[in-house]
């Protein structure tokens, strides 16, 4: 049963998801966010998970940009895990990014490159903030809102997320938070902690 409400958590935090045919069609955020850079540019980010029962999960990854083409670009990811204190590698693979998403999943298209089922996402709200990554004080833009499973999932959940993102950070993510409210309580926080520009 755990293992399904992780796979619920997994459906509202996924990024790249299949577009219908007739959905309005917009930059992705994410695409966006990379293809600016060369090959070579990494990301490291830390990102939290505790789950009632289970503790907490640590996952540190390394994202580093590999191609850049004009309707994608191509990342790989690679780090470890620690959980009740075993830690665990986990091997580099490789995901692309495409430039375009439906207009829908533009909140959520830089929160992981690894794909999924899209959340709905609901009563966003914008705002500015600062956040710090090492010694370098960065002007982010922040959204709130509330995520829900799409009525077809047969597993349901609800939570509320907040973004922080900066053009200056590759990717543009800078920082994630969300709390799961059903099936049950998780917190996750994903954060950048270094990043390297080429």
């Amino acid at each position: 049963m755990r293992l399904k409400h992780l796979s619920c958590l997994a459906v509202l935090c996924a990024c790249t998801f299949s577009a219908a045919a007739f959905a309005e069609q917009v930059d992705n955020p994410a695409y966006t966010g990379w293809a600016k850079y060369k090959p070579g540019t990494s990301v490291t980010i830390r990102q939290t998970m505790d789950m009632p029962g289970m503790g907490v999960m640590q996952q540190t990854d390394t994202v580093t940009l590999v191609e850049v083409a004009a309707d994608k670009v191509v990342v790989e990811t690679k780090g470890n895990m620690v959980m009740a204190g075993q830690a665990t590698d986990i091997p580099a693979t490789k995901s692309s990014i495409p430039a375009k998403v439906d207009k829908a999943d533009e909140l959520t298209s830089s929160l992981d490159a690894h794909g999924g089922s899209k959340p709905v996402v609901k009563d966003v709200k914008a705002g500015k903030d600062t956040v710090t990554i090492g010694d370098k004080k960065l002007d982010t833009v922040t959204q709130e809102f509330t995520v829900e499973s799409k009525p077809e999932e047969k597993e349901k959940a609800t939570g509320t997320m907040k973004t922080w993102s900066s053009a200056e950070v590759p990717g543009g993510l800078v920082k994630a938070e969300m709390t799961m409210t059903l099936p049950m309580a998780i917190k996750m926080n994903k954060t950048v902690i270094e990043y390297s520009v080429k």
